[in-house]
């Protein structure tokens, strides 16, 4: 575990030197890219446990907003980015302020009905392609504009922010600020009895998250110089809960194992639950292997 994060820094960033091609150079880069996309997910989804379903919205803001400033004014798409995030910002805001009044599953189908009526809206909107869509500089006037034949430029570059996120979740992990959100993962209850803001401390990290994800969605248009609708989907924005499900899932199977051995096997209440259950099927079992004997006894 020591020298596991250097030896991944290192794969990642001697990967395109190792697999070389740009076929490979490509699978690289759609990996970095879900990897921010995941990341910015966990901040609000892993760390606060508000399982949002509908960040595709921000996503898909950071992607159109670069390419509407190059198709309205000419612009490098890279000056829309900044406006991307804070258009997000001002989203997750919005968003988030009525939705963070729900818990559990209905926040989650908030944030996906948000996100589809948004996505129905920008297919019936002229100014920004409607179903059509956007498209970039097709030839790159300079280097301003990030347009690259080669895609080991963009692997580079969606590398640093990719370790700019985790540098950022890192420091969140160990602020007063990381402490408020596993509060509140924990039980919203308890940790507004002990003082957290919980509705201000979901508030900002939703509005974090949506300032990565945005970001990623920007990087995503301009390497590829088209934004569509259903860019979102297949750019991978709306599958960062699935990626971060594995993660938790053995958080949630450790955390019961070690709970298993302080209590011990008999004290647990799944352990409890798991042997009524095997006791309920054993003798479902054993009846039904009498009545059969005895059917076949009467024959």
């Amino acid at each position: 575990m020591k020298w596991g994060l250097p030896a991944l820094a290192a794969l990642l960033l001697f990967y395109p030197f190792i697999l070389t091609g740009p076929f490979y150079w490509d699978i690289g880069v759609a990996f970095l890219l879900a990897a921010i996309s995941a990341s910015a997910w966990n901040i609000v989804g892993g760390y606060a446990g508000q399982v949002s379903v509908g960040h595709s919205m921000f996503f898909g803001v950071g992607a159109y907003t670069p390419l509407l400033f190059y198709h309205l004014w000419g612009l490098p798409p890279v000056a829309g980015v900044p406006a991307g995030i804070l258009v997000s910002l001002g989203l997750a805001l919005v968003v988030g302020m009525p939705t963070f009044r729900l818990q559990g599953h209905y926040f989650s189908m908030a944030t996906i009905a948000v996100a589809e009526l948004i996505r129905i809206f920008v297919g019936t909107w002229d100014l920004v392609g409607a179903a059509i869509g956007l498209q970039g500089p097709a030839v790159g006037r300079g280097w301003w504009d990030l347009t690259f034949r080669s895609e080991l430029p963009y692997y580079y570059i969606f590398l640093a922010v990719l370790a700019v996120v985790l540098y950022t979740t890192f420091e969140v992990e160990r602020s007063r600020f990381g402490y408020y959100l596993r509060a509140i993962k924990a039980g919203e209850r308890a940790a507004r009895s002990l003082g957290v803001p919980v509705r201000e401390t979901k508030l900002k990290a939703l509005m974090l998250s949506a300032l990565f994800t945005s970001l990623a969605g920007s990087l995503y248009s301009i390497k590829t110089g088209f934004i569509d609708p259903e860019s979102g989907r297949r750019g991978g924005a709306v599958r960062p809960a699935r990626r971060c499900a594995d993660p938790g899932a053995a958080a949630n199977r450790d955390q019961y194992l070690v709970r298993r051995r302080r209590l011990g096997p008999h004290l647990h209440p799944l352990w409890r639950h798991h042997r009524v259950a095997r006791a309920v099927r054993a003798g479902r079992h054993a009846r039904m292997v009498a009545s059969r004997g005895a059917l076949a006894g009467e024959a």
